[in-house]
């Protein structure tokens, strides 16, 4: 099944003595192996929001608290390897990645799904060093911003 050019970014956090620690997953080694938040395409049909919460329960097992809209997307340069995902229209380009952050239970702790290795609970500015594309950084500083705005 071909992807749409359009996903979800859900950047997750707990409290840890009232200070907020956020989830990155490493991606396994055939997907790239880096650090990010939890992504993932949208279904067809599939209202964005519902994509986030789905994407968070089916790649950590996780059930937010709440989950918001960080009012920010970007467009992603689509990359040669990432291509046969999108070969439904060979016009695609970009992908267009909407941000969203979830408060989880201060207990939670993930089960990953196959597409990672391993997780960490992060203060921001090492989350922030872990992280390696440029919009990610920027979406999580974001986050980060707006979710210190909620108390």
């Amino acid at each position: 099944m071909y992807r749409q050019p359009v996903q979800i970014l859900v950047y997750a956090f707990r409290l840890y003595d009232g200070e907020p620690r956020w989830l990155l997953l490493k991606r396994s080694p055939d997907r790239g192996g880096f650090w990010q938040g939890v992504t993932g395409a949208i279904e067809p049909g599939e209202a964005i929001e519902h994509a986030a919460y789905r994407e968070l329960a089916e790649e950590t097992s996780l059930v937010p608290l709440w989950l918001r809209s960080a009012h920010l997307q970007y467009q992603i340069t689509l990359r040669p390897e990432w291509t046969v995902r999108y070969n439904f229209d060979p016009a695609v380009s970009t992908i267009t990645e909407h941000v969203f952050f979830a408060r989880l239970p201060d207990d939670a702790f993930p089960v990953l799904s196959h597409e990672h290795t391993e997780f960490k609970w992060l203060e921001l500015a090492e989350a922030l060093t872990m992280l390696k594309w440029p919009k990610n950084i920027e979406a999580l500083d974001k986050v980060a911003r707006l979710q210190s705005q909620q108390h």
